[in-house]
């Protein structure tokens, strides 16, 4: 009963009740966001165990950081924020530590398979190698492309959307993702030789 709480409650409500200190609208915060944060990070990491250790630290960060947040973003557009930025620090962190990882691992696949799968095994395996190429590549963009990207790719956010993310206009996006889209393609290019 008490976990709906989140539902029923308006943005400002919400806000009130965290700063408060409740548990339960928190826990129910995390329930909410924990899968949006955690395919951010996945997207952003490349790694399902950093994954799962970013989106941990993200919600310790909301958690530590609600008290001090005023409501001039919705709540999921400050949460991604916290998420991106989290990302991109342990990102920093790890190129000061260890090479590039090439453990590429496959989106997991959230809908049920059919039980005649039209695809052969060599067209399955010839789409994890590409996606896997693209991920590749994707890592290899700076920060705030890669973050672009990661977001409008895999997350499906409107470009309005990414702007608030990361803090700029939605032309500077529109910018942003097509010299990305133009770094890909010669960074794939230069793969693919």
């Amino acid at each position: 009963m008490e976990d709906n709480k989140i539902n029923m409650l308006g943005e400002k409500e919400l806000l009130r009740d965290l700063q408060n200190g409740d548990k339960i609208v928190f826990k129910q915060l995390f329930n909410s966001y924990q899968q949006l944060v955690y395919n951010v990070c996945y997207h952003m990491s490349n790694s399902r165990e950093e994954a799962e250790d970013i989106t941990q630290d993200v919600f310790i960060k909301v958690l530590h950081a609600i008290a001090s947040f005023k409501g001039e973003a919705k709540l999921s557009t400050w949460i991604y924020r916290i998420a991106v930025n989290t990302c991109l620090k342990n990102e920093s962190r790890k190129k000061l530590n260890q090479l590039v990882s090439l453990d590429f691992l496959l989106k997991e696949e959230q809908s049920l398979h059919l039980i005649f799968d039209p695809e052969t095994p060599d067209q399955k395996l010839e789409k994890s190698e590409t996606e896997q190429i693209v991920r590749y590549a994707i890592q290899k963009l700076s920060a705030r492309q890669k973050t672009a990207v990661v977001l409008h790719r895999y997350e499906n956010l409107s470009y309005k959307e990414i702007a608030r993310v990361i803090g700029i206009s939605v032309p500077a996006v529109e910018s942003l993702l097509h010299r990305a889209k133009e770094n890909l393609a010669e960074k794939l290019k230069k793969i693919l030789r």
